[in-house]
């Protein structure tokens, strides 16, 4: 065989292959393609909720039943494990008034509150403070080591008994009188639920026994 007959089969040789390969590449494109198209497909069905960001652990979110929460409103009532051991219900406080208190151990300004609340509760024993809490048992020991806290602490699984009340936040406050009614409007923060309490005018000196859950 000559040079150039050798030459001319390398070529058609080489033009085969480069087709092959031009073929598979093409192939290749197009399933990627179909799958990306599939991909975007499935995200505008699913709708933008799928790519948000998780919901943070601590937000603020009024119901419906928000409505109910007013002045003069049976509070509604709960039984709940206390962080400590056993359990507690709302109703143990009838014939007190008492600081229902909705919070979160990583809420940044709960943990301005909750120390100034153990103030009050050391202080005075009306109105009693009752902490919910929610998340991690764990969480909420340390936290309350850390910041020294003896008054009763409770929790809730998710957000169950805030919703009972109206309001996804942390922290929020209700003043409930001896009879299990709310006393006052609801308290969003810091100022306000400090409030409730520096306004209220049955608060008394504390006296040497007094009603206590830990």
């Amino acid at each position: 065989m000559s040079l150039v007959a050798l030459g001319v089969v390398i070529a058609l040789i080489l033009a085969c292959l480069s087709l092959c390969i031009g073929y598979l590449l093409f192939l290749q494109c197009g399933r990627l393609l179909l799958r990306i198209d599939a991909i975007d497909e499935r995200l505008r069905f699913i709708g933008p909720s799928a790519t948000a960001a998780p919901e943070p652990a601590t937000m603020t979110e009024e119901l419906p039943e928000a409505t109910k929460m007013r002045p003069g409103a049976q509070a509604p009532s709960f039984r709940l494990p206390l962080l400590r051991g056993g359990d507690l219900a709302l109703e143990e406080y009838r014939g007190r008034r008492v600081l229902l208190v909705i919070s979160d151990p990583e809420c940044v300004p709960c943990r301005d509150l909750l120390p100034r609340l153990e103030e009050i509760h050391r202080d005075s024993p009306e109105p009693a403070i009752l902490l919910v809490s929610r998340g991690d048992r764990e969480a909420n020991a340390a936290a309350a080591a850390e910041l020294g806290l003896s008054y009763p602490i409770v929790l809730q699984r998710g957000w169950e008994i805030a919703r009972e009340y109206g309001m996804v936040a942390a922290p929020v406050g209700y003043l409930i009188d001896a009879q299990g009614t709310l006393e006052k409007a609801r308290a969003v923060g810091v100022d306000a639920i400090l409030a409730l309490v520096e306004n209220s005018e049955q608060r008394t000196p504390k006296q040497e026994e007094v009603f206590s859950r830990t």
